[in-house]
């Protein structure tokens, strides 16, 4: 059978009762196709392919390695290989080009091919990183056709991920009267639906149609890998501002230093913290090679006029400013009595509001909420940044606790509101800034009902409380990688990803990334010595998920 460039999914069929439900998520599968005309490419010809069974090709997984960046070639160069390489049953170019990329073996991925003659490819648009194609494929000894539309990325000369979509069939195809559902092997269509015990088979691929799709109008498997990257940004101000840049070098120089890093980790939706006017988040934008002109900014900065917001290539939709306490939590202090009163400053508000905003990926829908809680870098009175004495310390040591405990308070009200009970259908991720470690109370109560975190024996143990729950993916970042800010020389990770149950299988992959050295600068309490320098003084914390569709 012939396997689309998109998402298939294993299906056990242990765990089903009948297998022909349409249940399955969509899983990684790889296209087959070859490499013809181009539109706004130079045009090349494609030698036609015969049959070639899966055997003929080496069994053996292919050593490759890693093309230095500066090296890449073309997104649209890198599709044209792909293909040829396939109508030539290179299937070990094949791989390395991208055919490793879509979660089956190479095995698999081989005898994906084996009914396919050869295939037509035209580029019809090149997007950056993204290449969108028109695919026709002639099978099965030149009695089929079918015809695909869709778009790859290519990220680091390699197919990172993609999908094609059916838009016409011709030809007689098969004889046998089977399910399209099912490509591994032939599955009657209905009716009558079949129990597990009338099925020979317990391991295979389930595909499920697009939305609204009939036998007639084709199929569609796809996988979609969305990258959530969210980063403290650190002090984005006007030149000449109070914490901005001296000079307008040093704003090139940290445009420039940032902008590398979001070219390099090609994120879906970027959340940013500590940006200040909506002008220097355009700055930014123009200096990105890989495009998000998509922005939302949070409309209540704290008194530095600095605020979080999300870019994004996808629509943001359904923006949501998060600002009040919620009902029932009271104002807290935030400093000490003012000279000749006893009434102490408060705050019924999160310092710097936080942001939602709703994307939509492939079809599904994910909310995404982006905050940067109260420093536990500590600012005194007269902008010191050193207390008078050590009670003064630890007065405004708490002031600084309780502002945070109570933003934390605020977010997840929000979430209980938003997740609804919902979480293991609906898909949800909070990020940002969270300025405490995975093991802080603030932390922690982000989380919802305990007792069901990563790497614990509970997290496999499905149970009432996933509705409500939010996962910390601090776990699932490399050890040596687990931290997003260096203070006097010791590692912390107070920059978060937490998810709803629904973004947890297959676990996302996760790390962290910095501009300039490897290494981040150490920092102290005095956050003005890092003004003027490029890059950041945190890491950024990314995020893909393969997403259900």
């Amino acid at each position: 059978m012939r396997w689309i460039v998109a998402l298939a999914v294993i299906l056990m069929l242990g765990a089903c009762t009948k297998p022909d439900r349409r249940a399955a998520e969509p899983a990684t599968v790889v296209p087959t196709t070859s490499e013809p005309t181009t539109t706004s490419e130079s045009a090349t010809t494609s030698e036609p392919a015969t049959t070639v069974a899966a055997t003929a090709a080496p069994t053996t997984i292919p050593q490759t390695t890693t093309r230095p960046r500066s090296e890449a070639p073309a997104p649209a160069t890198v599709v044209r290989r792909f293909y040829v390489a396939i109508n030539d049953h290179d299937y070990q170019t094949a791989w390395a080009l991208g055919g490793k990329s879509f979660g089956r073996s190479y095995q698999s991925f081989v005898a994906g091919f084996a009914d396919t003659d050869h295939d037509d490819l035209r580029i019809t648009a090149v997007r950056g990183q993204l290449v969108d194609v028109r695919l026709v494929a002639t099978q099965d000894r030149g009695t089929r056709q079918t015809v695909y539309v869709g778009t790859y990325r290519v990220v680091d000369g390699m197919i990172t991920h993609g999908h094609l979509d059916v838009v016409d069939r011709s030809g007689g195809g098969s004889s046998k009267n089977c399910d399209p559902h099912y490509p591994d092997f032939c599955i009657p269509p209905p009716p009558p639906d079949l129990d597990c015990s009338q099925v020979s088979k317990h391991n295979f691929i389930a595909c499920r149609p697009t939305n609204g799709a009939t036998r007639a109008q084709g199929w569609r498997w796809l996988v979609v890998a969305f990258r959530l990257m969210t980063w403290n940004v650190q002090n984005l101000l006007p030149v000449g501002s109070k914490d901005g840049p001296p000079t307008q070098a040093a704003l090139d120089a940290k445009l420039a230093s940032l902008a590398q890093v979001i070219d390099a980790q090609q994120p879906d939706v970027l959340a940013l913290q500590e940006v200040g006017p909506p002008q220097m988040l355009q700055q930014l934008q123009e200096r990105l090679t890989q495009k998000l002109p998509n922005a939302e900014v949070s409309a209540h900065p704290d008194h530095r006029q600095i605020r979080v917001a999300f870019l994004s290539h996808l629509p943001l939709q359904d923006p949501v400013q998060l600002h009040p306490f919620p009902q029932g939590l009271a104002p807290v202090q935030v400093g000490d009595p003012p000279a000749g009163s006893t009434a102490p400053p408060s705050l019924d508000h999160m310092g710097r509001g936080a942001l939602q905003v709703t994307v939509t990926a492939d079809g599904q829908d994910l909310v995404i909420i982006t905050a940067h809680l109260k420093s536990k870098l500590l600012t005194f009175p007269n902008d010191r940044f050193q207390p008078h004495d050590e009670d003064e310390r630890a007065r405004f040591g708490a002031y600084a606790l309780d502002l945070r405990a109570a933003e934390a308070v605020t977010l997840r009200a929000h979430l209980t509101s938003v997740l609804d009970d919902q979480g293991t259908s609906l898909p949800v991720l909070l990020c940002g800034d969270l300025n405490d470690g995975v093991d802080a109370a603030t932390t922690q109560l982000l989380q919802g009902p305990p007792g069901s975190e990563l790497e614990t024996a509970g997290f496999g143990r499905p149970d009432h409380g996933d509705g409500q729950r939010m996962w910390n993916l601090a776990l699932r970042i490399p050890v040596e990688q687990r931290f997003s800010r260096v203070f006097r020389g010791r590692r912390e990770l107070i920059d978060h990803v937490f998810a709803s149950r629904m973004l947890l299988s297959p676990l996302p992959d996760v790390t962290t990334a910095a501009a300039g050295p490897a290494t981040l600068r150490s920092i102290t309490e005095d956050p003005r010595a890092e003004v003027g320098k490029p890059g950041s003084d945190y890491a950024a914390v990314v995020a893909t998920f393969q997403l259900p569709s």
